[in-house]
């Protein structure tokens, strides 16, 4: 494998770890939504996208524009999406200018981002008409799925820390899911399941591992 000799130990009863694609049908149609890992964010040097153009699988482009729909299934009015959006990516440089300012003070006094976002929030009185705090919400929740964890875990100080090194190009994702990249990977692999390994030990003749 990639000129390797390769055993596998999974944890699960099926590979793949958190990245696992649920089939849906219903009458004439099949879908497939990803539970897990779903978008190759920036394919520019980016080794799922070589993977992908490898095996031949097709990648689709993620569309720019994405509207957005309130509980009752209606798009929400474009105007208050953009003035929401507006409003986020300011409460976002009001928390960057102050770690800024403090430099390495806010080091030893940081806090998680949703506290200081949500402490700005009051202070400059924004999103306080429900459907905006909800837009304001849906904003939030994307920031934590980007960085897949909560706004609670989320370093005020070094939550974007890792910006520099994202990889440029379309993000994309592949018709049919994402566990597509696992049965290629699998293929002739030998793999033992339900295996959680407890305790590795490297020596000058190698490694043991013990399950």
């Amino acid at each position: 494998f990639l000129g390797f000799k390769v055993v596998v130990l999974e944890g699960r009863t099926r590979p793949g770890g958190r990245v696992r694609t649920k089939k849906m049908s219903g009458g004439d149609c099949v879908a497939a939504a990803d539970l897990g890992g779903s978008v190759l964010t920036g394919i520019n040097g980016n080794p799922l996208g070589v993977l992908a153009r490898q095996l031949g699988f097709p990648l689709h482009k993620v569309r720019d524009i994405c509207p957005l729909y309130l509980p009752n299934g209606n798009t929400v009015n474009p105007e208050i999406d953009s003035k929401v959006e507006v409003l986020f990516n300011k409460l976002l440089d009001r928390v960057c200018k102050l770690r800024q300012s403090m430099m390495e003070e806010a080091k030893s006094l940081d806090v998680p981002l949703g506290t200081a976002l949500e402490a700005f929030r009051h202070v400059y009185k924004v999103a306080e008409d429900p459907q905006e705090k909800m837009l304001l919400d849906w904003h939030l929740a994307n920031l934590e799925y980007a960085n897949a964890t909560l706004m609670s875990n989320l370093s005020m100080v070094f939550w974007d820390q890792d910006d520099p090194f994202e990889m440029g190009g379309d993000h994309c994702f592949i018709p049919g899911g994402n566990d597509r990249f696992i049965q290629a990977l699998a293929e002739d692999l030998p793999i033992f399941y339900n295996q959680t390994v407890e305790t590795v030990k490297y020596g000058s003749d190698g490694a043991l591992v013990r399950a």
